[in-house]
């Protein structure tokens, strides 16, 4: 009876220590990601993300998921110009996981590829709301420099009745 119980130990300890090793490669290859993505290599890094979410066997299964898709998608629209699909892993990595300010980062990286300006800066400024110190989005907001509001708001900011005060009001900053 004794061996059998020892048998069945070393079984779930051998069980238990597979499944710590998955836990572990799924995070390799996400920190393996990140280090290409510093050095521009997004098509690399793109499989990377896509070996760590197939071998996702973590508890925290869905916010490691989540996480795994958010950078995932802003490689695939950044190396691989797979734009529209980037967005929807994106996307679902927000709907995942909504209160990440990384993931408002990428989904706005995303839409910044995609030439969507005004919705780079609503996804920046969602990041803002959960960290309104991420010197990242700070970044990219600034990169962005959305001007003042238009002294007409009820016109579009290109009426010449905008440009012209816009236009008039900078000389007289800069006297």
């Amino acid at each position: 009876m004794l061996d059998e119980w020892k048998l069945v130990s070393s079984a779930k300890e051998r069980k238990k220590e597979e499944e710590e090793m998955k836990k572990s490669e799924a995070e390799t290859h996400f920190q393996r990601g990140l280090n290409l993505m510093k050095t521009s290599n997004y098509r690399k890094a793109s499989e990377c993300f896509d070996e760590a979410i197939r071998t996702n066997r973590s508890q925290d299964f869905f916010q490691k998921k989540a996480k795994y898709l958010s950078y995932y998608g802003l490689c695939l629209a950044l190396g691989e110009d797979k734009v529209d699909e980037g967005l929807s892993f994106c996307k679902k990595a927000i709907r995942e996981n909504f209160f990440q300010p990384d993931f408002y980062l990428n989904l706005g990286k995303v839409y910044l590829k995609k030439g969507s300006r005004g919705k780079a800066f609503m996804a920046f400024r969602k990041g803002l709301q959960f960290d309104n110190g991420n010197k990242q989005i700070i970044s990219e907001l600034k990169q962005l420099d959305i001007g003042r509001q238009p002294f007409f708001f009820f016109l579009f900011r290109n009426h010449p009745f905008n440009k012209y005060m816009g236009i008039l009001l900078a000389r007289l900053r800069s006297k």
